[in-house]
């Protein structure tokens, strides 16, 4: 299979040099986001469905909606989100979730950026796949290959045993 750490490294270093990084436990982040998936609420779900950015600057200001998420998030010590959409030929096909300790803005910059990197995410994502279903074609036509060198050598046997 393709190795594609190298890619995400360069991702990575760029996305340090468009967005400052803040410090959320990859632990903390995954229950937060296991808990928008379970509950089908929060900033990621909101921007798969609507398409759009959603920044949340300070969780603690909101007072209605998301309440699972903002609980768990709050224990979680998570004071800010933002969900970016991720965009295949005009449809959302997923989001990237951003979060910071405490209350951030999220600047149009740094929302500007994480879009960028939310396309090259979906362009990568989408070259995976291509890549998975060509190897499993591959395969399956080696498959057929191979069983069919069997039955060629199986029809010579018979053929030479019934002369």
């Amino acid at each position: 299979m393709h190795d594609q750490q190298p890619f995400l490294r360069t991702l990575s270093d760029f996305a340090r040099h468009l967005v400052t990084p803040y410090d959320v436990d990859d632990t903390l982040q995954e229950l937060a986001e296991q808990t928008q998936l379970a509950q089908q609420e929060g900033p990621c779900v909101l921007a798969c469905r609507s398409g759009k950015v959603v920044a949340i600057a300070d969780l603690t200001q909101m007072t209605t909606g998301w309440d699972a998420y903002r609980a768990v998030a709050a224990d979680l010590g998570i004071g800010a989100v933002a969900g970016v959409p991720m965009r295949l030929d005009g449809a959302t096909i997923g989001a990237l979730n951003l979060y910071a300790r405490g209350p951030r803005e999220w600047g149009e910059e740094d929302l500007a950026a994480v879009q960028v990197l939310a396309d090259m995410c979906t362009g990568l994502l989408l070259n995976a796949a291509q890549l998975r279903q060509q190897q499993q074609l591959a395969e399956q036509l080696q498959g057929a290959l191979d069983s069919r060198v069997v039955i060629e050598q199986a029809k010579g046997i018979i053929g030479h045993t019934h002369r």
